[in-house]
């Protein structure tokens, strides 16, 4: 009893407002960008222009970022509805909407994060509060494509001693002005000399319908330069390039592209067997189909063709040091494949064109017994057709039935239907048709085999059967009992 009076109601009381004091002093925390209750700290870096690309026409759509010590983050693109996926490339004259998911690094939370927090500088910004889920909308894209043609091997070639300098390149995505120094900044014309380093400072112009803003920085390329850089969206490349070789060594063969010494295969045209017109070197042609059989001759229409370039090199040059596949081909089905440090070079081209391909003319026939069970077969007379023929069954105004073949045999769901063939030729355009054939007639039916025969007792209230046997009939069985 004495206890229980030593702890009264103000002893209680003033415990109560101890617990309360300490409860509120574990319940407060750091109002932003510290640390939270539970340890983490709240996202605050939330600029997100650097990190999301912006839509450009042409510009490959970026689905992931990292790089941020904060969170990382993947985007999915969606037309301005909000529904409709954007297509892996962007489009010109289209509003697209990005919605990034954010995911919190270890030691970081969205939780604190305030609604509509987020920003980019080319878009409008909304998130909800404590989240990382961002939705930004980005301007309308503009009608002109992003350069995306960034290899310029083919255009420029490396300096060569006692070779000119290309000063100018045309492009279809631009053109381009070439200033050529040494190594020590000083502008160079003329022949290269050497045992010289040189650099060209290449600007570039974007053609009609292309632009240089969304190409990113040092994306250029030169398979045969030491460095290569530009800023994001210029068209200003550097280019160091190896020094060129001392008087009398070897130059390495550096005019890789093909495209104005090779000719490529047209319909009706001769195949071309050598060029020259090259200072580094000269070349032979064998042509063969897609079969690799040899071809000489014109050009057949609708046909895959390959070149195998020989290039022999002029004195002077050496293949030594040519990388692999490392030769072009502007109009080429797929790279021009050739082995390191080799002259011999197989380019494949696109198959020859239709166009000039003569009507074919002609007329079509059937010949055969319109029945099912019969064969009817085609034929073509006084026809101008080249190459493949192929048939095309047809029953009644336009389905077509059958194989491609020259013969065809009805079958019952041609009953009543009539039939005609279309034939046409791979070295022709267009087809004729033969007459149609009359109404297709069921098949005959084979004459009943067998012996009928009779059993029981033939007097009044007694029962006869009839049966048959070692016959040949099918379908439905039908009796006709007969008096006399």
């Amino acid at each position: 009893m004495k206890k229980l009076r030593y702890f009264g109601l103000p002893a209680i009381a003033a415990f109560a407002a101890l617990l309360a004091l300490t409860l509120a002093f574990l319940g407060c925390g750091d109002a932003g960008g510290g640390p939270t209750g539970g340890g983490d700290t709240v996202v605050d870096a939330l600029n997100l222009t650097i990190l999301v690309t912006a839509p450009v026409t042409g510009a490959a759509a970026q689905t992931t970022f990292d790089g941020n010590t904060q969170y990382t983050g993947s985007i999915a693109w969606f037309e301005n509805d909000g529904i409709t996926s954007a297509p892996a490339v962007f489009a010109a004259s289209t509003v697209y909407k990005a919605v990034v998911t954010l995911t919190a690094q270890p030691g970081f939370t969205f939780t604190g994060v305030a609604a509509n927090g987020f920003t980019h500088s080319g878009g409008t910004v909304t998130n909800a509060a404590n989240s990382g889920a961002v939705s930004i909308t980005f301007p309308e894209t503009g009608v002109d494509a992003v350069v995306t043609d960034l290899n310029l091997t083919a255009l420029i070639t490396a300096p060569v001693k006692n070779e000119t300098p290309v000063t100018t390149i045309t492009e279809t995505q631009y053109t381009g002005t070439i200033a050529w120094t040494d190594s020590s900044g000083t502008a160079h014309t003329g022949a290269f000399a050497p045992s010289t380093v040189y650099n060209a400072e290449l600007t570039l112009t974007a053609q009609t319908g292309y632009t240089l803003t969304g190409v990113a920085a040092n994306s250029f390329t030169h398979t045969g330069a030491t460095t290569i850089t530009n800023a994001v969206n210029s068209g200003t490349v550097n280019i160091t390039f190896p020094a060129t070789t001392a008087t009398g060594e070897l130059d390495l063969v550096t005019a890789l592209n093909l495209t104005t010494l090779v000719t490529a295969p047209v319909t009706g045209a001769a195949a071309q067997t050598t060029f020259a017109g090259n200072t580094q070197y000269t070349g032979s042609i064998a042509w063969t189909d897609s079969s690799d059989n040899a071809h000489t001759g014109t050009f057949a229409p609708l046909t895959v063709y390959k070149a195998v370039v020989t290039l022999t090199a002029e004195s002077g040059y050496t293949f030594t040091g040519v990388a692999a596949n490392s030769f072009t081909y502007t109009g080429a089905d797929g790279t021009p494949t050739n082995a390191a440090d080799s002259g011999t070079v197989t380019i494949t081209f696109p198959a020859t064109d239709a166009a000039d391909l003569p009507a074919l003319t002609g007329t079509a026939g059937i010949t055969g017994t319109a029945k099912v069970g019969q064969t009817l077969t085609a034929s073509i007379s006084g026809h101008n057709g080249t190459g493949t023929i192929h048939y095309q069954w047809i029953q009644g105004a336009s389905t077509n039935v059958g194989i491609d073949q020259n013969t065809y045999a009805p079958v019952a769901a041609d009953v009543g239907q009539t039939i005609k063939v279309q034939i046409s030729y791979s070295g022709n355009t267009g087809s004729v048709t033969s007459a149609a054939t009359a109404a297709v007639a069921a098949a005959d039916l084979p004459a009943l085999t067998g012996t009928a025969g009779i059993t029981g007792t033939a007097k009044v209230g007694q029962t006869l059967t009839a049966s048959i046997s070692g016959h040949n009939g099918t379908g439905t069985i039908h009796y006709q009992w007969i008096q006399g």
